[in-house]
């Protein structure tokens, strides 16, 4: 999870598990209703760190960055190696981390999501699935979830 300020640099960046540094890495920006702000192309930093530098927060409640790694320069062909991840990022002072909504910040990768669950609820609902427990302010789960569960940053419950 990353609270970020508009105006400041998005950490984007991926680790490959077996630290290839031999892959090619694209990264789609989108916006918060899923509309293409960029694609940019991460570098091979060492060790399976690939990442890119220069993207700065819009002023939007958050951006979601999707990380596809390829086998070829050209990005014709996703390696069948590894997953597609994702990454939300949330502005700084959002209506989007509150209000009794349940927002997920996180990766999602092999369609398992571990990350935060920001809700003012004590049952927190993803799905079909509800996870009790005594949630004051932030509690962080691991669930089964695919990326057709995010709807302009929120689950749908």
């Amino acid at each position: 999870m990353a609270s970020i300020e508009a105006g400041k640099q998005v950490p984007i960046k991926l680790l490959l598990d077996d630290g290839n540094p031999d892959k090619f890495v694209s990264a789609k920006i989108l916006d918060d209703e899923n509309n293409l702000l960029e694609t940019v192309a991460l570098t091979s930093i060492s060790e399976g760190v690939y990442a890119y530098s220069a993207y700065v927060m819009p002023s939007l409640p958050h951006i979601s960055v999707i990380y596809t790694v390829y086998d070829d320069i050209g990005w014709l062909i996703v390696s069948e190696e590894y997953t597609i991840e994702l990454d939300v990022f949330v502005e700084v002072g959002s209506s989007s981390c509150g209000g009794g909504a349940n927002y997920v910040i996180g990766k999602i990768k092999s369609n398992k999501i571990t990350g935060t669950i920001q809700s003012k609820n004590i049952a927190t609902k993803i799905k079909n699935s509800v996870v009790n427990g005594n949630v004051t302010a932030i509690k962080t789960i691991t669930a089964t979830i695919t990326k057709d569960d995010f709807i302009k940053g929120e689950i749908d419950g």
